[in-house]
C-alpha cells in the first residue's frame, strides 16, 4: 500500500511549488555568534536581559559572555565540542549558554532537578569537554566552571575570534527515547539563523518588545525565546518557577513587566488574565476555540508547531481575528525556508489524504548523537530537493487552503502539557523494576479533556503504585511519571493477538484504596483542602493521606490548586510546597507551620578547610563515639544531680569549641534541648568562667520554640551548625542546618555524634570537631 500514490499531478505541483514556496533570503553565512555581536553593536545600551532585580545591557551581557567564552577557550573548546550546562534560572544561565557558543562549542542543557541517573546518562552520552554550573552541585571528574565563582568575571572581556561556521553545532537537546534512555538531538547554527528571519518578519520585533523567558531551558522553546529577543534587539525577561506555578502572581508579573511576546502551553494560557501582549503564541499541545476566543480580542494569536529535530518550529497558523474558528485548529503552513511533505512511505499524499508529516529545509538537525541507525532511519535523503528529509512520526493531512491538520502520532510518542514523551521509554524502565513481569503505558484523555499518562502492570506479587512511582522518580523526569498505575491480571488482546488498549480499565480510586487507608479531614484547613482537591481531581471522596500525584495530579493542576488555595491562605503555599507535602495532611500542616513565629539563626564563617573541593562523599556522613567508662561515670553523676546543669555544661563546651574552630569573636549558637529549639548570640571571652556565665544567661533570655519557622541568615563562607541534646523530635532541622553535633545518654553509656547534611562540608573536619568537643568535655570535667 505504501507504494501506491494517492495524489494527482496537479496536487503534486501545488504542494511542491505552492504550499512549499517558503524561500526567504537571510544571512546564510552567519552564525548565532555573528548575529549576537551585530545586535550588541546596534543596541549596546539597551536592556538585554532581566531577572528579578538584576539587569544587563547588551554591552554588559556581551562582556560577561566573552569572559565565559575565554575561560572555555583555555580549556580547549573547539567547534562541535559539547559543553554541558546545569543551572537554575538566572542571568548566569543566559550568559553560560551564549558563552559556550562564543567559545565555539555546543551547549547541552541539563535540568538540576533531573534524577541523578538521567543526569549521568546525558553526561556519559554527550561526553562534554566541560560543565557549567550555577547554584547547583555535580559529582564529576569533568572540568567545571562554577558561574558563581567571582574569578570568572575578572578575566578578559573582549570579543574572542570567531571560529564557527553555519553548519557547526549550536546545541544538543535530549528528548524522550524508545530505548528507555533519552536521545540527543544535534542542532546547528544555521537552523537558528534561519528561524530568526522568520521570527523577525512574523512578529515585527523592535527594541520596545519584551519577551518572556517561560520555558525550561532543556526544551527548545527556550531557543525561540532567546532568538526572538537577543538576536533581534528586544528585552528577555526571566521568570521564576514559583511565579509560573501561581497564576495570580504570573498575571501580575507579566502585566507589570510589560511583556509583549510570549510562547505558552495552551492549557496554561487559559488560566491566565494577561493584558498588554502584542502577540500570544501557544505551542506544545493542541490549540482550541476557547484559547483563540480569549486571545483574539486582546492581541494577535499564533498556533506554533514543530519538532525539536527542525530547530524549534516547522509550521504556524495565525488567526485573522474575524473568520470562523476552525475545528480542529490547524497547525498551519510551513514557516520560511522549511518544506513540509505528507508521505505514504516514499510517496507524496494528496490534499486531504492522511500520511506521515515530514520536513526538509534549513532547520533540519544533523541527527541523533551516537545513534547512527536511528539517524539513518529518521533523516533520509530528501527526494524533493537538497539536504535531508526528517520523518516526524506525526500523522497529518493537507487542507485545501494549504494549512496542515494534525491527526496524532503514528508511533507511541505523545505530547502531554507540551512535553514530548515516548511511552515505550516509560515501559522499558518499568519492566526493569523488581517484581514487574510486564507493563504497558498509554496516554488517555480524562473527563477534563486533559491527556494523562496511565500505566498498567502485571506482577507475581501485590505491588504498591506509590512505591513504583518513587522508583520511577529515580530514573525519569517528573513529567514522565504516570498519573495512575494499576495492577491487572493480564493484558487484554484483540482476536489477532495484539494489545487492545481500548479494553484497558479506567483508573479506579477503589483499587487505589486497597493500599491506602481512607482518613477523613478532621480540621478546618484539611476540609478546605479536601474540597479543593475534589473539585480539580474529580473524585467524590479524597482522604487526607492520599497523595496528590497518585490521584492524577500534575504540574498544570498544581497551578489550578494554588490559585484556589491562595484565596483562602494568601502568600503561604508555593509550588515546591506541594511537591514536599503531597498529601492533604502534610499540606495542612505546612500551612499551619507557616503561620508560626520565625526563629532566626546566623551562619558562622568557617575556615576554607571545612569546605570540600568536590561534592564526593569521602567518609561516612555520621560519626559516633560511645563511652561506658570513666567519661560516662562522670557525666552520669552530673546528670543524676542536675540534668539541666549537664545540658548547660555541654552547651558551653560546644560554644567554646566553635570559637576555637572558627576564630570568630561573635557567633550564633543554635541548639535543641530535647524538644525546645533555641538560638542566641554570644561574644568570645578570655575568661572561661565569664564565657560560661554568658552562655547561661543568653540561653535563659532566648525565646524557646517547640515549633517554629527557621530563617537562616547567610554570611560569606558561612555554615550553620546545631547542637542536639537528647533530641527526640522530627528531623526537619536537616533541611536548614549544615551539620550537627549531638549528645545522648543511655542506661550504661554516653554517645557523642557528628552528622553532615551539606555535601560541601568536609567529613574529616567534622570528625575533628567531634574529637575536639569530647576533649573539651573531658578536660573541663576535671575542674567541675
Amino acid at each position: 500500500l505504501s507504494e501506491i500514490e494517492t495524489i494527482t499531478e496537479q496536487e503534486k505541483l501545488q504542494i511542491l511549488s505552492g504550499f512549499n514556496d517558503t524561500a526567504v533570503e537571510y544571512a546564510r553565512d552567519r552564525t548565532v555568534v555573528d548575529l549576537f555581536e551585530e545586535q550588541v553593536k546596534k543596541t549596546p545600551d539597551e536592556i538585554a536581559v532581566v531577572f528579578q532585580e538584576d539587569r544587563l545591557t547588551y554591552a554588559e551581557l556581551n562582556r560577561k559572555v566573552n569572559q565565559v567564552a575565554w575561560k572555555l577557550r583555555r580549556l580547549g573548546i573547539r567547534p562541535d565540542d559539547r559543553v554541558a550546562i546545569m543551572t537554575e534560572r538566572s542571568i548566569e544561565m543566559i550568559v553560560g549558554i551564549y558563552g559556550i557558543m562564543k567559545a565555539g562549542g555546543a551547549y547541552v542543557p541539563i535540568d538540576p532537578t533531573f534524577p541523578e541517573e538521567r543526569i549521568q546518562f546525558i553526561l556519559e552520552d554527550c561526553r562534554p569537554k566541560a560543565v557549567l554550573l550555577y547554584k547547583t552541585d555535580l559529582n564529576t571528574e569533568l572540568s567545571v566552571l562554577d558561574l558563581a565563582d567571582r574569578s570568572i568575571w575578572e578575566s578578559m572581556y573582549e570579543d574572542p575570534d570567531k571560529v564557527n561556521k553555519p553548519d557547526d553545532l549550536a546545541y544538543v537537546i535530549y528528548t524522550s527515547g524508545t530505548t528507555g534512555q533519552p536521545k540527543g538531538v544535534m542542532l546547528q547554527h544555521q537552523g537558528i539563523t534561519a528561524m530568526r528571519i522568520y521570527l523577525k518578519n512574523l512578529y515585527q520585533v523592535t527594541d520596545q518588545d519584551n519577551v518572556l523567558q517561560f520555558s525550561n531551558y532543556v526544551f527548545d522553546a527556550a531557543v525561540w525565546e532567546m532568538t526572538l529577543s537577543l538576536l533581534l534587539g528586544a528585552r528577555l525577561t526571566l521568570i521564576t518557577k514559583e511565579i509560573i506555578a501561581d497564576t495570580g502572581r504570573f498575571n501580575e508579573f507579566v502585566n507589570q513587566s510589560g511583556i509583549t511576546l510570549t510562547l505558552l502551553p495552551p492549557q496554561y494560557y487559559l488560566q491566565t488574565q494577561l493584558t498588554g501582549l502584542k502577540v500570544l503564541t501557544t505551542g506544545g499541545s493542541e490549540s482550541n476555540a476557547a484559547i483563540i476566543q480569549k486571545a483574539g480580542s486582546l492581541c494577535r494569536y499564533v498556533n506554533a508547531y514543530g519538532p525539536t529535530e527542525n530547530t524549534v518550529l516547522a509550521t504556524h497558523w495565525e488567526y485573522d481575528g474575524k473568520s470562523d474558528i476552525p475545528h480542529p485548529v490547524p497547525i498551519g503552513r510551513p514557516i520560511s525556508n522549511v518544506q513540509a511533505y505528507i508521505m505514504n512511505g516514499m510517496n507524496l499524499c494528496g490534499i486531504g489524504i492522511p500520511g506521515e508529516l515530514c520536513f526538509a529545509g534549513d532547520g533540519i538537525a544533523r541527527g541523533y548523537l551516537n545513534m547512527p541507525e536511528l539517524t539513518a532511519e529518521k533523516f533520509i535523503a530528501n527526494p524533493f530537493g537538497a539536504g535531508k528529509l526528517y520523518r516526524s512520526g506525526d500523522l497529518a493531512r493537507w487542507l485545501p487552503d494549504g494549512n496542515i491538520e494534525y491527526l496524532g502520532r503514528i508511533d507511541e510518542q505523545v505530547k502531554i502539557r507540551g512535553f514530548r514523551i515516548e511511552l515505550a521509554e516509560i515501559e522499558s524502565v518499568m519492566r526493569k523494576l523488581e517484581h514487574i513481569v510486564d507493563a504497558v503505558v498509554i496516554a488517555r484523555k480524562d473527563d477534563r479533556e486533559d491527556k494523562t499518562i496511565q500505566a498498567y502492570v502485571i506482577s507475581d506479587v501485590q505491588v504498591n503504585p506509590t512505591e513504583i512511582k518513587n522508583a520511577l522518580k529515580g530514573v525519569l523526569p517528573g513529567y514522565m511519571i504516570p498519573a495512575f498505575i494499576m495492577q491487572i491480571d493480564s493484558l487484554p488482546v484483540t482476536r489477532s493477538g495484539k494489545l487492545d488498549k481500548n479494553a484497558l480499565p479506567m483508573p479506579d480510586l477503589d483499587l487505589f484504596r486497597k493500599t491506602n487507608r481512607f482518613v477523613a479531614a478532621n480540621n478546618e484547613c484539611e476540609h478546605i483542602l479536601s474540597n479543593i482537591w475534589r473539585s480539580i481531581l474529580h473524585f467524590d471522596e479524597i482522604g487526607i493521606d492520599d497523595n496528590f500525584f497518585d490521584l492524577g495530579g500534575n504540574s498544570l493542576l498544581i497551578t489550578v490548586m494554588l490559585s484556589q488555595i491562595e484565596e483562602q491562605y494568601p502568600g503561604i503555599v508555593k509550588v515546591g510546597d506541594v511537591f514536599a507535602n503531597p498529601t492533604i495532611a502534610q499540606l495542612a500542616a505546612h500551612i499551619e507551620m507557616s503561620s508560626l513565629e520565625t526563629m532566626s539563626c546566623s551562619q558562622i564563617s568557617f575556615p576554607d578547610s571545612y569546605f570540600k573541593q568536590s561534592n564526593k562523599v569521602l567518609h561516612d556522613s555520621i560519626v559516633r563515639f560511645t563511652d561506658s567508662g570513666s567519661l560516662y561515670q562522670s557525666i552520669k553523676a552530673m546528670h543524676d544531680t542536675d540534668e539541666f546543669k549537664l545540658y548547660e555544661f555541654l552547651l558551653f563546651s560546644y560554644s567554646y569549641l566553635l570559637f576555637d574552630a572558627t576564630g570568630q569573636q561573635q557567633l550564633a549558637v543554635c541548639t535543641v534541648n530535647q524538644k525546645d529549639y533555641v538560638s542566641f548570640e554570644v561574644e568570645a571571652e578570655e575568661d572561661l568562667n565569664v564565657l560560661m556565665e554568658t552562655v547561661h544567661q543568653n540561653y535563659q533570655d532566648a525565646t524557646k520554640f517547640q515549633r517554629a519557622k527557621i530563617h537562616i541568615k547567610s554570611t560569606e563562607k558561612g555554615l550553620m551548625p546545631i547542637f542536639l541534646y537528647r533530641f527526640s523530635g522530627n528531623e526537619l532541622y536537616k533541611d536548614y542546618y549544615d551539620f550537627s553535633l549531638s549528645f545522648d545518654i543511655g542506661e550504661d553509656s554516653v554517645t557523642f555524634a557528628a552528622e553532615v547534611f551539606n555535601k560541601k562540608v568536609s567529613e574529616q573536619k567534622l570528625e575533628e570537631l567531634l574529637r575536639g568537643l569530647i576533649q573539651i568535655v573531658q578536660y573541663l570535667l576535671e575542674y567541675v
